[in-house]
């Protein structure tokens, strides 16, 4: 469960560090005034330059006590089963356990 976790940090990093270089090569393949041998080449640099974990689509949401990937809670960043446990401790403010 735990390397889940860490390779998802990892991927999470070098997203982090590539993303403002793929955003100008980006800028660059879909900019109508430059020629289009630039756009070209800042096309197939965009696609083959980068790996596959430094992609945004690659970078996954987890509860970060956890490391459970499904139904995270986006606000809190907890699965439900913790963001439940926590609710019923009374541990986030504004936050009540509905019965019925």
């Amino acid at each position: 469960m735990r390397l889940k976790f860490f390779k998802d940090k990892k991927r999470r990093n070098s997203f982090r560090l590539k993303e403002l270089h793929f955003q100008k090569l980006k800028s660059v393949s879909s900019n109508k005034r430059l020629s289009l041998l630039v756009r070209i080449s800042a096309t197939l640099s965009k696609t083959t330059r980068f790996s596959r974990n430094c992609s945004l689509t690659r970078i996954r949401n987890r509860c970060f006590i956890t490391g459970r990937s499904r139904s995270v809670s986006s606000k809190f960043k907890v699965s439900r089963i913790i963001f439940r446990d926590f609710v019923i401790k009374g541990l986030f403010s504004g936050v009540r356990f509905s019965v019925w």
